[in-house]
């Protein structure tokens, strides 16, 4: 019998077999640390990786990883360095933050099919941060979809904005935000990445002008647009939404942490509206 046969060395492997085993799956394996304050849930093993660090809510499986903050572990996971800070046309360092909220909500419908009454009056925000290499991660210049399915859950346009970094106290909220909380966010959102002027004209040429009149503002001078100056002294532009208009077009998705899940309801269940399409969904 060789060496590599041996009853000895069988065992040798076996016992790194296992070594390797007990560290990657034992709960005792370096676990995230909850946090000291606002912890709500983590579920079964969280890696201790930056990407869970001081978060409320914590969820690592091979099919998404979620990490739910608060306003305040938000701000502090983004004053760490913890995420690459986005640059802007205006100059302005941002970071894409999703929007959530959560309360005593209920829960019917069966096991496999709920369903959630989000009514109540007790609702409080949570944020998820997106990471820019999750979001544009490619392989071969493709974008890696893998990727992104896994670190950026509950991702849609309607929850998700540009929060400038030195506005981050001002515009988030401890509290699930009011509409007018929600619309001042996503007016900062339109504020850092305004529109060159081919840009501004592609924008326009997308709308009939009864629709523009629908969803903009209009003055005795025509269609009221914004101006903004880029740090190379470049005019931009926005038009101007109706607060209306942007009501029917953002909000904060709700959920419910429940013993063994998370419950969200699906994007096409929460009626929101959109900008380009004009259409419910």
């Amino acid at each position: 019998m060789g060496k590599k046969n041996s009853k000895e060395a069988k065992l040798l492997r076996r016992e790194k077999i296992n070594a390797k085993r007990k560290a990657k799956f034992s709960l005792y394996a370096d676990p995230c640390p909850r946090p000291d304050s606002e912890y709500l849930k983590h579920y079964g093993f969280v890696p201790n990786i930056n990407f869970f660090r001081n978060a409320a809510v914590a969820w690592s499986s091979a099919d998404m990883n979620i990490a739910l903050r608060t306003k305040q572990q938000v701000i502090d996971y983004v004053k760490e360095g913890s995420v690459e800070l986005l640059g802007t046309r205006s100059g302005q360092k941002v970071v894409y933050i999703s929007l959530f909220k959560t309360g005593d909500y209920k829960s019917t419908g069966s096991k496999y099919n709920p369903t959630m009454d989000t009514h109540c009056d007790n609702e409080k925000a949570y944020y998820m941060v997106r990471h820019p290499e999750h979001l544009c991660s490619s392989v071969n210049g493709k974008p890696d979809m893998e990727v992104f399915r896994l670190y950026c859950p509950f991702f849609e346009k309607v929850n998700t904005f540009m929060v400038p970094v030195d506005r981050m106290e001002e515009l988030l909220t401890d509290k699930a935000a009011t509409t007018e909380e929600l619309v001042a966010i996503a007016k900062w959102d339109e504020a850092v990445q305004p529109l060159n002027e081919q840009e501004l004209d592609n924008l326009l040429g997308s709308f009939e002008e009864h629709m523009l009149r629908e969803y903009y503002e209009f003055n005795e001078n025509g269609l009221i647009i914004e101006e903004f100056l880029s740090e190379e002294g470049e005019t931009l532009y926005q038009p101007k939404k109706k607060d209306s208009t942007w009501e029917q077009a953002i909000t904060a998705f709700p959920f419910m942490v429940n013993g063994n899940s998370i419950v969200v309801p699906r994007p096409k269940a929460i009626k929101t509206f959109s900008l380009l399409s004009g259409e419910a969904n």
